[in-house]
C-alpha cells in the first residue's frame, strides 16, 4: 500500500506517492518526503490518502488534510492613488501616459517581474 499526496484541486493526480512497508497491528510507520514550493504561493490544502489494495475494515479514516502558506517572500501592490493618467483630461486622438507606483511590502526583494497595463 502507498500514501498518496494530492493537491486539493486536483484528486486524480498524486504529486508525491509514499510506499508504505509491512506494518504489523498497532505499529506506527513514520513517513517523510520533500515537496516542492515552486507555484504554490499562498494557500494550499494537500491531502493525503492511503491506496491499498487489500481489505481495509474502516475506510472512513483513510484520509487526512493539512493546510499550509506558501510565502511568496514578496508583496506588490498597487493603489487607485498609485496610478495617474497624463495629460488630464486627456484629448482624442493625442497620446496619454500611465504612470503607477509599485510597492514591495515583503520581506524579499523582487527582480524581473513583469507588469502591465490591462
Amino acid at each position: 500500500c502507498a500514501i498518496n499526496i494530492y493537491y486539493e484541486n486536483d484528486l486524480d493526480n498524486p504529486v508525491l506517492s509514499l510506499p508504505v512497508e509491512d506494518i504489523t497491528p498497532g505499529e506506527i510507520q513514520e513517513l517523510e518526503a520533500e515537496l516542492s514550493t515552486l507555484g504554490l504561493q499562498g494557500w494550499n490544502t494537500l491531502i493525503a490518502g492511503i491506496e491499498s489494495s487489500g481489505i481495509d475494515i474502516d475506510s472512513t479514516n483513510n484520509m487526512a488534510t493539512a493546510n499550509c502558506f506558501v510565502s511568496a517572500g514578496y508583496n506588490l501592490s498597487i493603489s487607485q492613488e498609485d496610478l495617474t493618467i497624463t495629460p488630464q483630461p486627456p484629448d482624442s486622438g493625442h497620446i496619454l501616459t500611465l504612470s503607477t507606483q509599485v510597492h514591495n511590502t515583503g520581506d524579499r526583494d523582487v527582480q524581473d517581474i513583469a507588469a502591465s497595463f490591462a
